[in-house]
């Protein structure tokens, strides 16, 4: 998980992680690497890269009724933000 430190400045205040943001690019390899084990997780129905107020997150999308995977359990993967979701998938 990335540490923000705050600096002391006048407003609007100024957050810096130590690293660049990733790219879209980026994500959606880190998505690649890793959304064959996560979709095969019980519960979990889909998988993407997604756009936030705050940047980019792997959003993990799992059944309203299932238990959370343990997996699931974390902050990001691969120095990407991780999201989960409750809901269902619709194939559209």
């Amino acid at each position: 998980m990335r540490e923000y430190v705050r600096r002391r400045a006048a407003s609007p205040p100024e957050w810096d992680d130590g690293a660049m943001a990733l790219t879209y690019d980026e994500a959606v390899a880190i998505q690649r690497e890793h959304e064959a084990r996560l979709i095969d997780l019980t519960g979990v129905n889909a998988v993407g890269v997604k756009q936030t107020d705050s940047g980019l997150v792997l959003e993990v999308t799992v059944s309203p009724d299932a238990e959370l995977p343990a997996e699931l359990d974390a902050a990001e993967l691969d120095g990407l933000p991780l999201k989960v979701v409750r809901g269902g998938y619709t194939l559209q």
